[in-house]
């Protein structure tokens, strides 16, 4: 009966809110079925202060809740790469409060405020060899106590209640964790690539363990840049005739602009492609013996065209990421893979 009552219970509304929209995903009590999906759009290159920007992201909240069958007010928002520090960081192999307290020092050491400032955490990732001595590679996390208010005031505005604060690539990985959640899976090595308007977060798991983090300064926004160029077009036609291009179906589409759009890429797609193997290069270094045997591709740049380019890049089977896999009549509009960090957060539970 107990169980029973959790399960009716709605799950948090998971809010993602990216550059050019706010995605809202929210599943039922055990996560087992989905509730509502909504995306409002923002205006593009729309020049606001930042607490004009706050208000627009509240008012935007506010709109997609209002479009779906959302319930309650519990909701989670998670920390972007613009509000993140991330860093795999190589310590002594200590555990408690020794690996706490040099946590804190490597912290202080890299971080551009002061540590009295800042919020820190992190991810132990595993024991890796130096040289003849054995380390402990942990995942440093932290931001700014301003950065956390800002995002309590933007939900708390948009009439939401807070449960916790999360980080973009962590929610990467707990979307898709779900999927993978066969006996076999759990020694498996994959390499999820969520690629963003303004960069692309690169997250390398063992199982549902994460071990390994990077954001790469390239995302959507390089490849209407190039566009642009390539076509002597203004940024904000080149994000609509890529937008175009991307979301009709290929018979829909002129080939001609396609093909154009496709070649104008290249070079960007090509460039985040060999940034990502220097990861996965990384990875295999640092944890010699733990293979990566899967790449999932996501975000809401990501393309087919992309995924084949970076599937020959890293010589990996890939796939698109699709958060509904497993959902029974659950979709949402545009692109699935866009849905990937709104869905991790709906996914999330108190420990």
């Amino acid at each position: 009966m107990f169980q029973w009552l959790k399960a009716r219970r709605p799950g948090p509304i998971g809010v993602d809110l990216g550059v050019r929209s706010v995605k809202l995903m929210q599943f039922n009590g055990d996560r087992s079925r989905l509730l509502a999906a909504a995306r409002w759009e923002l205006p593009y290159a729309e020049r606001l202060t930042p607490p004009q920007r706050d208000a627009r992201l509240s008012e935007a909240i506010g709109r997609a809740r209002e479009s779906q069958n959302f319930r309650g007010k519990e909701a989670l928002l998670c920390l972007n790469a613009q509000e993140l520090f991330v860093q795999n960081v190589r310590v002594p192999a200590v555990r408690g409060e020794a690996l706490d307290k040099i946590v804190r020092q490597e912290a202080a050491s890299r971080l551009s405020c002061e540590i009295s400032e800042a919020e820190v955490r992190y991810l132990e990732a595993g024991e890796v060899r130096q040289g003849e001595a054995i380390k402990q590679e942990v995942i440093l996390m932290a931001t700014t106590k301003s950065s956390i208010d800002r995002s309590m005031a933007i939900m708390e505005a948009a009439n939401l209640r807070p449960l916790a604060m999360d980080a973009e690539p962590l929610a990467v990985a707990r979307c898709y964790a779900r999927q993978y959640r066969r006996e076999d899976d759990r020694v498996v090595g994959t390499l999820y690539v969520h690629v963003g308007v303004s960069n692309t977060a690169v997250v390398i798991t063992r199982g549902a363990d994460v071990m390994f983090v990077k954001y790469i300064e390239t995302g959507g926004r390089h490849l209407d840049e190039s566009v642009a160029r390539r076509l002597n077009l203004k940024l904000a036609d080149a994000v609509s005739m890529r937008r175009y291009h991307g979301e009709r179906r290929g018979d829909r589409q002129d080939p001609e602009i396609s093909r154009t759009v496709r070649e104008a890429i290249r070079p960007v797609v090509d460039r985040m492609a060999s940034d990502v193997a220097l990861c996965q290069r990384y990875f295999s270094v640092t944890f010699r013996g733990q293979k990566i045997e899967r790449f999932v591709l996501s975000g809401g740049e990501a393309s087919d065209e992309m995924l084949d380019a970076f599937q020959k890049r890293l010589n990996l089977p890939g796939e698109l990421g699709n958060p509904f896999r497993g959902y029974a009549h659950a979709s949402a509009p545009g692109r699935k893979s866009q849905w990937d960090v709104a869905a991790g957060l709906a996914l999330w539970k108190p420990e």
